[in-house]
């Protein structure tokens, strides 16, 4: 059989076996790609949804427990941003969130999005009285208005050293934009706490 001529002589079909091996590679390698493609939403980066070093920590203490809590802004080499808010606490408060710092979301959040929280901290100091070089913080991911429910909460143990703490929940409904946020309370106990820099991530809806 023959399927082609050159110079008025026929060619036998196995003259276009290297063709079609071209052509098959080339399907296998287009679908590859595509195969490629659609695995990227698994590896995308999270999104982040608030970031203290473009938004600063809001500070708040309840002038009823605590009417003047010092605070100042220091450096800190080894954490990034290199800034912190160093925190004085005189005193254990009637609630733990008598004296807090929090970050609200920029972005919105929709139900059933898995949200990752990130901050740094350490204790810089605690009484001497205690007999103990450990500090406490309460850290929460909540709705940022009344009831404030949790989204989760982890209680901290506070050491001279830097720590960098994770927090991670799942949405229990859509937020909008500033409806939720990380926030760190600080009055279980007299302290001195260094609080760096936080993240918030949403992670997205699970992958099927």
């Amino acid at each position: 059989m023959t399927v082609a001529v050159i110079d008025n002589r026929a060619l036998p079909l196995w003259w276009l076996l290297p063709l079609w091996v071209v052509i098959c590679l080339n399907i296998w390698s287009l679908g590859k790609d595509a195969q490629v493609r659609v695995d990227m939403p698994e590896t995308a980066a999270p999104d982040v949804i608030a970031s203290t070093q473009t938004v600063p920590w809001t500070f708040f203490h309840n002038v009823f427990d605590f009417p003047l809590v010092e605070r100042e802004e220091i450096v800190v080499p080894v954490v990034p941003g290199h800034r912190a808010l160093r925190v004085r606490v005189t005193k254990a408060g009637h609630d733990p969130w008598n004296v807090l710092v929090h970050t609200n979301t920029v972005k919105p959040i929709r139900r059933g999005d898995r949200i990752e929280g990130r901050v740094w901290l350490r204790l810089e100091r605690a009484p001497q009285a205690q007999g103990a070089n450990t500090g406490r913080a309460t850290l929460r991911l909540q709705n940022a208005r009344s009831p404030y429910a949790a989204m989760q909460e982890l209680h901290l143990i506070l050491t001279p050293q830097w720590q960098e703490f994770t927090v991670a929940g799942v949405a229990p409904h859509d937020f909008k934009a500033g409806e939720a946020n990380l926030i760190v309370y600080l009055a279980g106990q007299a302290q001195t706490v260094d609080v760096g820099p936080a993240t918030l991530y949403n992670r997205g809806l699970p992958q099927p």
